[in-house]
C-alpha cells in the first residue's frame, strides 16, 4: 500500500467513523432541554483511534493477501 492510498484511506476511514462515534458521546443537557456542552476533543480523539485501526486493519489484510487487492492498489 502506497502513502498516498494510505493517507486517503485514513481520511475515509476517519470520515466514517465520525458518524460512527457521535452517536454514543455523551452530553451536558441545560435546564431548558438544549445542548450545553459538546465533547469535541473526546470526539476527534476517539474517531481518530478508530480510524487508525480500521486502517492498520486494512493494511494488514493487503499484506497478508487476504484481500487480493495488491495488483489494484500499487
Amino acid at each position: 500500500m502506497s502513502l498516498s492510498m494510505a493517507i486517503l484511506t485514513f481520511l475515509n476511514a476517519w470520515w466514517i467513523s465520525l458518524f460512527f462515534v457521535l452517536p454514543f458521546t455523551p452530553r451536558a443537557f441545560s435546564e431548558n432541554g438544549s445542548v450545553k456542552i459538546i465533547p469535541w476533543k473526546k470526539i476527534f480523539i476517539r474517531t481518530t483511534l478508530c480510524a487508525v485501526v480500521a486502517t492498520f486493519g486494512l493494511f494488514l489484510m493487503v499484506i497478508s493477501d487476504l484481500v487480493p487487492a495488491r495488483d489494484v492498489i500499487e
